[in-house]
């Protein structure tokens, strides 16, 4: 025996599609981003709505407080912004984890770069670069390189 269809809904009833954009991104701002991707699958209608960049400015602020404004270009919003650092993030791996006690000066650092294999690190007018292979090793390899008097406000590394 063959199930009944549904019935249609009353000419008068009010569906979820009847409610404007904004009105369901505000209500899309309090779901997590899996209830978001959720909702987005649910229609055409509702993957709209997750579009909008008040939903994914919202999931940038949580995801990065320290960013100020991320890099938005013409005709991208948060939502690319989003998955652009999100596919950034991922691509820096750890291909084992790496616990380091060191000791310098007591001053502060005042920039850090991380390479493939070094951490390099600057205080005043000294960079300092330490191996990471070697330190793993048991070897201390802490390289200092005060060649100028002037205190280092930049630093960037090229391999």
């Amino acid at each position: 025996m063959a199930e009944p269809s549904p019935s249609p809904p009353p000419p008068n009833s009010t569906t979820i599609t009847d409610l404007s954009v904004d009105s369901l991104a505000h209500c899309a701002n309090y779901l997590t981003l899996h209830d978001l991707s959720n909702f987005s699958i649910s229609c055409k209608y509702l993957n709209g709505v997750t579009h909008s960049d008040s939903v994914w400015q919202r999931l940038f602020r949580e995801q990065w407080p320290h960013v100020v404004r991320p890099n938005l270009s013409d005709n991208s919003g948060f939502r690319e912004a989003y998955l652009a650092r999100k596919a950034a993030v991922r691509q820096f791996r750890f291909a084992d984890p790496l616990v380091a006690d060191f000791y310098t000066e007591a001053k502060p650092f005042n920039h850090i770069l991380l390479d493939e294999d070094d951490i390099i690190y600057s205080q005043g007018n000294v960079i300092q670069m330490m191996g990471i292979s070697s330190l793993l090793r048991g070897r201390d390899s802490i390289t200092r390189l005060s060649d100028h008097g002037a205190r280092i406000t930049c630093m960037s590394v090229f391999t």
